[in-house]
């Protein structure tokens, strides 16, 4: 989710202003606003996506890696995950904590990270799902 998780918003639209001066709307920049875009739209492909690593990890599979570790920690209801970094043979992936989230650790995927486990079978005995 592009928002904080679990907080109200904080975040003021506008910057306060001197003795005497009108307040001013704060704008974000272009790449701000692109950052944005991408992060929410990274955010809903997560939602649908099921991480399959044995074709690698792509950037929206990354960024789902880093939301289920954060929110499934259970260690803050506030904070949010930020865009992954892409390193070469690596995803960075920033974890941000609190209601005015700042950096607390990033998740390091590797992105040829290959599963060597089969798909999950029942056996005939058991009816129990094993990997192959």
């Amino acid at each position: 989710m592009a928002a904080l998780a679990g907080c109200a918003s904080t975040q003021n639209s506008e910057k306060s202003a001197s003795a005497g001066e009108p307040a001013q709307k704060w704008m974000p920049s272009a790449q701000q606003q692109e950052e944005s875009r991408h992060l929410q739209a990274l955010s809903e492909a997560s939602e649908k996506t099921i991480v399959d690593s044995s074709d690698g990890i792509s950037e929206v599979e990354a960024y789902k890696i880093g939301h289920d570790y954060f929110f499934g920690r259970g260690f803050t209801p506030c904070g949010m995950v930020d865009l992954p970094k892409d390193q070469g043979s690596i995803w960075r992936v920033p974890l941000l904590e609190g209601i005015l989230p700042g950096p607390s650790m990033d998740v390091v995927i590797d992105k040829r990270l290959v599963s060597h486990r089969g798909p999950a079978k029942k056996t005939a005995e058991s009816g129990t799902p094993h990997r192959v």
